[in-house]
């Protein structure tokens, strides 16, 4: 059995309240609540809230914070909706190699404003846990062709190689930067070095989303926000 506690603090960090919930509640149903006992029990009139991707999602924004007069928010965007800002031209990878912080809008983000940074180390760690991925993923590769070459019990059957590579497919998740091709008696793969690039083009980034003002919140100023008002967590019961 388990709960979940939220924990309310100030832009400092100080706790100004708490709540409790059942154990199967998701974190973002906890926000509604929380909103109207800022407005009601702390009589606040202008609220900036600072959350993690799964908290402020696009469904949690159109219905619970846009309506909200006076409430703002500050968020991020998942991998998936950067490339395609970087696809679209929005997000001009060159440039921002060249600056730390780089303001951008994109039309599925209207009224938003998007910053972009680049982090060095997040960047190699990215750039490292893809490459022990890969490495992995071929060694995989590497012993179901062996299987189809060996003397006894070889490996055939372009059904049967289709599953044991797809068991490392969803193992590693590398399937996508690899170009396969499979037939009843062989398997051939080469690393698609167009995608590897372009997920290295992206490695080290992220792109803030919020809807502050510049004058109130400048882009430099943005990725460090510190005022998270709210962060429900799980625990044991008892705990």
């Amino acid at each position: 059995m388990q709960i979940v506690v939220g924990l309310m603090c100030n832009a400092a960090g100080c706790p100004v309240a708490v709540a409790v919930f059942p154990g199967n509640t998701g974190d973002p149903t906890t926000l509604a609540p929380q909103l109207q006992k800022l407005r009601a029990q702390f009589h606040l009139q202008r609220i900036v809230l600072v959350g993690d991707r799964g908290l402020r999602t696009d469904a949690r924004i159109r219905a619970e914070l846009q309506p909200v007069p006076g409430l703002d928010w500050v968020s991020v965007l998942r991998r998936p909706a950067i490339q395609q800002l970087a696809e679209a031209g929005s997000l001009d990878l060159t440039r921002l190699a060249e600056t730390d912080v780089l303001e951008c809008t994109d039309p599925t983000y209207p009224q938003e404003r998007l910053i972009a940074c680049r982090h060095p180390l997040l960047a190699i760690e990215r750039a490292r846990k893809r490459e022990a991925l890969l490495q992995a993923t071929e060694r995989e590769l590497d012993a179901i062709v062996q299987a189809t070459t060996r003397t006894t019990r070889r490996l055939t059957g372009q059904a049967a190689l289709a599953l044991r590579v797809g068991k490392v497919r969803n193992r590693f998740k590398m399937g996508k930067h690899f170009q396969i091709a499979i037939t009843d008696t062989q398997l051939r793969y080469t690393r698609d070095t167009q995608r590897c690039a372009a997920a290295a083009a992206l490695d080290g980034v992220y792109v803030v989303r919020t809807s502050v003002a510049g004058e109130t919140l400048s882009p430099p100023s943005v990725p460090s926000a510190r005022i998270r008002v709210w962060r429900p967590w799980s625990a044991p019961f008892g705990a």
